[in-house]
């Protein structure tokens, strides 16, 4: 083989590693993100039953304020 034809296969498999290790190096820092996000999700947000458990309070809460104002209005009458 031509020795120009031999360093111009060094130089692409040169350029290939260069590619795949920046490639490499930036699913890594991806890795890296996605674990923090879904630490920042396990510890700020709310599951389902604890939503569902907010929602009974609401619900109950609210109930209890319409008898409340039922029976005032009932009162003025």
């Amino acid at each position: 083989m031509d020795p120009s034809w031999i360093n111009a296969l060094v130089g692409v498999a040169s350029f290939l590693t260069l590619l795949s290790s920046i490639l490499i190096g930036y699913l890594f820092r991806l890795s890296k993100e996605l674990s923090d996000h879904k630490l920042h999700v396990a510890r700020y947000m709310a599951t389902k039953n604890e939503l569902k458990d907010l929602t009974v309070r609401v619900e109950r809460q609210m109930e209890s304020g319409f008898d409340r104002l039922s029976e005032l209005l009932k009162k003025e009458k």
